[in-house]
């Protein structure tokens, strides 16, 4: 049996560094990052420094990689790509996924993985678009996140609302 050890929200951008989350640690395979970790430029830098180089770590980035970071999203993804990928090559097990998927074997068994940020569609209350303007207004990830858009600073709902069609169409896929 696989073992695996899912984790999301850590907010190490918010303890400030060199701060260290101690959690107890259980007899894991794979360790599961949801989202929410660091900003993008810190996340595997800082899950090493957390976890440790043996464990393999699979994960996801959630709104708050994303936050002032001073690159759009689609910008922090490739950084996230690429900081993964220099992890593998020093030896450690380390996949990012955006609308993405890998295969691993674990004690010889195949496991696949498959990750998005699966942002909202806003449909959750009935009123997308009532939901869309209140969000706009009120939440930190349209004033803190960069657009992809060119020239567009803050990022918009309709954007989240299209990463989500991406992403459900790629699990569902």
């Amino acid at each position: 049996m696989i073992k695996l050890w899912v984790l999301s929200d850590l907010h190490c951008e918010l303890l400030g560094y060199p701060h260290r989350i101690d959690l107890p640690r259980p007899k894991c395979d794979v360790l599961v990052l949801a989202g929410d970790v660091d900003r993008a430029g810190n996340v595997v830098d800082k899950l090493r420094k957390m976890f440790g180089d043996r464990i393999p770590i699979v994960f996801v980035a959630g709104n708050h990689e994303h936050y002032q970071t001073g690159q759009t999203v689609q910008e922090d993804i490739d950084r996230l790509y690429q900081d993964a990928h220099a992890d593998r090559e020093a030896g450690r097990i380390t996949h990012f996924l955006e609308n993405d998927t890998v295969e691993m074997e674990v004690r010889g068994e195949p496991i696949r993985f498959i990750g998005a940020t699966l942002w909202t569609d806003f449909k959750l209350f009935g009123n997308p678009y009532l939901a869309m303007s209140v969000a706009k207004r009120r939440m930190n990830d349209y004033a803190l996140i960069k657009s992809n858009k060119a020239g567009v600073w803050e990022l918009r709902p309709q954007e989240t609302v299209e990463w989500h069609r991406e992403s459900r169409a790629y699990i569902e896929r």
